[in-house]
């Protein structure tokens, strides 16, 4: 069975600030985001998330002279059981101080994510 990939409403907010500062390469960011059913596994295990497998892929963007290793960060959550992959947040090098505000802004959306999931 193909996997989702399924876009939270708080990933795509924060998607909107990014595409508004990169405008040009809005639709090479869009494909790679709706190709992520297709090579899943292709990120790095991004590591503090336990059980979940969160996982994040360079994005280099050539509009602006920026490669992969200067360029965007996609970090998203693959769940296997569903055959779901989440987005959780997408932001160019630099947008945050550390590794760690970037953990820490993460593990909130995928909280996000679960509260979404959770019956009411």
């Amino acid at each position: 069975m193909p996997f989702d990939v399924h876009r939270l409403p708080i990933f795509n907010a924060h998607l909107e600030k990014v595409l508004k500062k990169y405008s040009l390469s809005q639709s090479r960011i869009n494909n790679l985001i709706n190709s992520l059913a297709d090579f899943y596994q292709k990120g790095i295990v991004y590591p503090g998330f336990g059980e979940c497998q969160v996982r994040k892929i360079r994005f280099g963007l050539e509009e602006y002279g920026l490669n992969e290793r200067k360029g965007l960060r996609l970090l998203y959550i693959v769940i296997p059981q569903k055959n779901k992959i989440v987005p959780l947040m997408a932001y160019k090098k630099g947008d945050f101080k550390s590794e760690k505000e970037v953990n820490g802004r993460a593990k909130k959306h995928l909280k996000e994510f679960l509260s979404a999931l959770s019956p009411k």
